[in-house]
């Protein structure tokens, strides 16, 4: 929605023919017949006889002004309401990372952060509209799973069956997943990436990578998912669950960086969620909301989304005052 404005305002400067209209018009009446007698000279036998000013004309001459006037703000096109994309497309192009690393199937919410991490998924595809996405698997390395596409029905399913055996390399590497993200966006104008994880940006390179998506147009989004105080990770051993140790059979405990994670999103534009519980609407609210004005931005920038000119019903009451105008010349 924007505010009342002229996209040519130029012509706001036939507004001044206004009074000239009704100046001209003035004259030709019996009291200001000799002035223009006086002022022309030549052919003044035939001005300076008296002309008629009854109500009529009185009244044609204002709608005759009235209508210069109309015409005047038509052509300097205003323009308010809503904004209109010139290319018919309302869609997003959107990247979706998912941490696949085994560290995701730690219960600090409900029932763990993988499954969370799905379930956003799967509602955001489920009631996304007009959108291209791709999935990007990460963990310790990524992969563009699945390329820009419409059928998020596909993208949903494969996500569903998504684990840590996607990814050859275990570990966390953000900068990874963020160089696929830029590549599965490539050919597009803008865009955005949004990056579901538990992990941590430890040496910076994720902060690198995100300010260069930045300067490219492309935001990133991150959504932490698991609490601060951490979990550990269940294991499957021998048949039985048990929890993963370290080299010294010390158990691993694991905790999201909402640190180093809220400093990637604000290098690359987007914004930081924290899900701290079993939601499922992040993803989708994040869509309609930060990435939504992102894109919205982009798109007028690039003059994809421009307002919506009002000029037509103002040409046609123009013409409707002309009308009038004329038949009230007549009825003289």
């Amino acid at each position: 929605m924007i505010a009342f404005a002229f996209a040519d305002p130029f012509w706001l400067g036939l507004l001044a023919l206004v009074p000239a209209w009704l100046w001209v018009d003035a004259m030709r009446t019996s009291q200001g017949a000799g002035a223009v007698v006086d002022w022309i000279g030549a052919r003044r036998e035939r001005l300076s006889s008296p002309l008629p000013a009854p109500k009529q004309m009185r009244n044609g001459r204002v709608a005759g002004a009235v209508g210069v006037a109309l015409l005047a703000l038509a052509l300097a096109r205003p323009q308010w309401g809503e904004m209109v994309r010139r290319s018919g497309e309302s869609g997003a192009d959107l990247v979706i990372c998912l941490d696949v690393s085994r560290s995701m199937r730690a219960r600090d919410v409900a029932p763990d952060r993988a499954t969370v991490a799905r379930r956003m998924l799967h509602r955001f595809c489920a009631e996304s509209v007009g959108d291209r996405a791709a999935l990007v698997l990460f963990a310790g390395e990524a992969m563009v799973r699945v390329p820009l596409t419409t059928d998020l029905v596909t993208l949903n399913q494969i996500g569903a069956a998504a684990d840590e055996l996607d990814v050859a390399k275990g570990g966390m590497d953000l900068a990874a997943a963020l160089d696929a993200a830029a590549l599965a966006l490539v050919g597009t104008e803008g865009g955005a990436v949004v990056v579901l994880t538990d992990g941590e940006d430890r040496d910076g390179r994720g902060l690198a990578a995100a300010q260069h998506m930045r300067a490219s147009g492309i935001a990133v989004h991150v959504v932490a998912i698991g609490t601060e105080r951490g979990a550990r990770i269940p294991v499957v051993e021998q048949g039985r669950e048990d929890y993963l140790r370290d080299a010294k059979g010390l158990l691993v405990e694991t905790a999201p960086d909402h640190a180093t994670l809220e400093a990637l999103a604000a290098a690359g534009g987007g914004s930081f969620e924290a899900v701290l519980g079993g939601e499922q609407d992040t993803l989708l609210q994040l869509r309609r909301g930060s990435i939504a004005d992102g894109i919205e931005s982009g798109a007028v920038a690039r003059g994809d989304l421009a307002p919506a000119d009002r000029f037509a019903p103002l040409l046609a009451l123009a013409a409707g005052v002309w009308l009038v105008c004329l038949l009230l010349r007549r009825a003289v």
